[in-house]
């Protein structure tokens, strides 16, 4: 039986509720596809569209101080301008292997992530031959 790869793609965050001590995962984006090329192309637009919806207009005059606390945004965008990423990540995709990333933004973080899933093709159905007369 012949199998087929398809990619199940998945944008998580997770953070703490407040005044609970728990924290909660919400799903933020979910896409399944049978391209490697699709899958990655929709993983690199996620991370960028996260980086636009957590920092919209990122002044680009100010200079960084470096605190305690993350710039989430900020390595979103450098996940994305760096080619190097994505080659790694093409890699570990067309070699059947997951892609996860996780981003940290202050008390919440985010997981971006592309897993390959092996099903089985479409069966055909079995037609048994008819009875003899």
């Amino acid at each position: 039986m012949t199998r087929v790869i398809r990619y199940f793609c998945c944008v998580r965050g997770i953070g703490p509720v407040y005044g609970s001590g728990r924290n909660v995962t919400c799903v933020i984006a979910i896409l399944r596809t049978e391209s490697a090329e699709t899958a990655l192309r929709w993983l690199v637009g996620q991370v960028g569209r996260l980086a636009d919806r957590l920092d919209p207009a990122p002044d680009t005059g100010m200079t960084l101080v470096i605190g305690p606390e993350v710039d989430g945004p900020s390595l979103l965008r450098a996940w994305c301008q760096d080619p190097a990423h994505r080659q790694a990540a093409w890699a570990r995709l067309i070699d059947g292997r997951c892609v996860s990333l996780i981003f940290p933004d202050g008390l919440n973080h985010y997981r971006f992530e592309v897993s390959p899933e092996l099903t089985p093709a479409r069966a055909r159905p079995y037609l048994e031959p008819p009875p003899p007369p």
